[in-house]
């Protein structure tokens, strides 16, 4: 696995991470306590470049193998 697709899942996975239920001391955006009480905004913060980053790799490690494979 390539470091940008590590990356791209690091960032999908805190993403993630962000809007599981736990004690706050203010409910989120959506209405209920979570991990981050700046869900929904925080999530897609994470989510966006998460899945470009890994996406990024993806592409680049598809390159290498066709160009390789020439």
């Amino acid at each position: 696995m390539s470091k940008l697709v590590a990356l791209g899942l690091a960032l999908i996975i805190l993403g993630l991470i962000t809007i599981l239920p736990a004690p706050a001391s203010k409910p989120n955006r959506l209405g209920f306590t979570s991990v981050c009480s700046f869900s929904p905004y925080s999530t897609i913060v994470l989510l966006i470049p998460g899945v470009a980053v890994a996406l990024a790799g993806l592409a680049k490690r598809r390159r290498r193998e066709v160009v390789e494979g020439a």
